[in-house]
């Protein structure tokens, strides 16, 4: 039975993303398509997809994060950001329905991790969307 393909974005194509996620990605091309890399700048975001992923899209800044918020396409975003930059990424992927997963800390304190949780049980999509935590071993 074939695999079923997932349509991913990364979003951060910093250092992590270089060491850790490029292989695991790699690694799951079977069922897994990345189809957009995202950074806050252009540099980053086109030197990532030179490198590790050639047949992506290279986007940056807010306008390439709305590109992928609106692209019914993309299922899944791996979230591969600060903790204080992470959060309102995953917030709008979960409200436009996508599939999140995300490193740990999730939030900059304790309170804000709480205050993400709360929120994503009240918003009743504990099913689908799924927010999942990654924890990567180097």
């Amino acid at each position: 039975e074939p695999m079923v393909m997932t349509t991913a974005a990364l979003i951060g194509c910093g250092l992590f993303a270089k060491d850790v996620y490029a292989k695991l990605i790699h690694e799951h091309s079977d069922r897994l398509q990345l189809a957009i890399c995202w950074s806050r700048s252009q540099e980053a975001s086109t030197g990532f997809v030179s490198q590790h992923a050639p047949s992506a899209m290279a986007v940056h800044g807010e306008p390439g994060l709305q590109q992928i918020m609106d692209d019914p396409s993309i299922q899944l975003l791996i979230v591969v950001l600060p903790p204080e930059a992470a959060l309102k990424v995953v917030r709008a992927g979960l409200a436009c329905g996508k599939h999140v997963i995300t490193e740990k800390p999730v939030a900059p304190t304790v309170k804000e991790a709480v205050e993400a949780m709360d929120w994503y049980r009240k918003t009743g999509v504990t099913t689908s969307p799924r927010w999942m935590f990654a924890e990567n071993y180097r």
